[in-house]
């Protein structure tokens, strides 16, 4: 009975070190996975302060694009006084019509200037015979 007892003991011990191994195969195997989790925890951090950068950077564009949208509502409503192409055009047969209306009356102008040139010249020349003849009358009595 010893001996089947004994057996027995050897056996199980077997058994124990068997499951022994195992276990520290097993808690081997946890410590690499705790390496790993602890590498993926790292990565994670890194991961973590990339995300705050790229929030803050967010943050940024939002209030760009915030200040971009504002300007965008300010110019449209600019826009809205500028003129069309054909208000624009309209506008500038005006200013030409108008120019040549200008034109007209000063080429009519240069024109009854010289007429009236002409005339003067006309009147000056029969007033110095008049004037020739007064003066020689005047001089014939003494004056």
């Amino acid at each position: 009975m010893d001996e089947k007892i004994l057996k027995k003991l050897d056996e199980q011990g077997k058994a124990i070190q068997s499951i022994n191994k195992k276990l520290c195969d097993h808690d081997k195997r946890f410590d690499d996975h705790d390496k790993r989790f602890d590498d993926h925890d790292k990565r994670f951090d890194d991961h973590d302060k990339r995300f705050t950068q790229i929030d803050i950077r967010f943050d940024r564009m939002d209030k760009q694009l915030e200040r971009m949208t504002l300007k965008l509502i300010e110019h449209d409503g600019r826009m809205d006084t500028f003129v069309t192409k054909d208000e624009f055009h309209e506008a500038i047969d005006r200013i030409m019509t108008g120019q040549d209306q200008a034109m007209v009356i000063l080429q009519r102008l240069d024109q009854e200037r010289l007429m009236t040139n002409v005339r003067l010249d006309r009147i000056e020349e029969t007033h110095e015979i008049d004037i020739s003849n007064i003066n020689r009358r005047l001089e014939k009595k003494g004056i």
